[in-house]
């Protein structure tokens, strides 16, 4: 479970399309046989201390979007 959970967190921070101009991230959680992963957590932290800047649930399909987000450097957490 952990290697699944490694590969999902690994596939989350290569997917995501961070606008900067928008100041909106999304993205699709999948899991290693790229199968959309519903309803898992999806955190915004910040790089310097890991405190919660914003969360959000992924939809059934997987898809997630973090709106209204600040440029800067960030940790994107996943938890199902």
């Amino acid at each position: 479970m952990k290697s699944s959970l490694f590969v999902i967190l690994i596939l989350c921070l290569l997917i995501p399309e961070i606008s900067r101009s928008q100041e909106k991230i999304t993205g699709q959680i999948i899991d290693q046989n790229k199968d959309p992963v519903s309803y898992a957590n999806v955190l915004l932290l910040t790089q310097s201390d890991s405190s919660l800047v914003k969360g959000t649930i992924s939809e059934e399909t997987g898809n997630y979007t973090l709106t209204e987000v600040q440029v800067g450097d960030y940790i994107l957490l996943v938890k199902m």
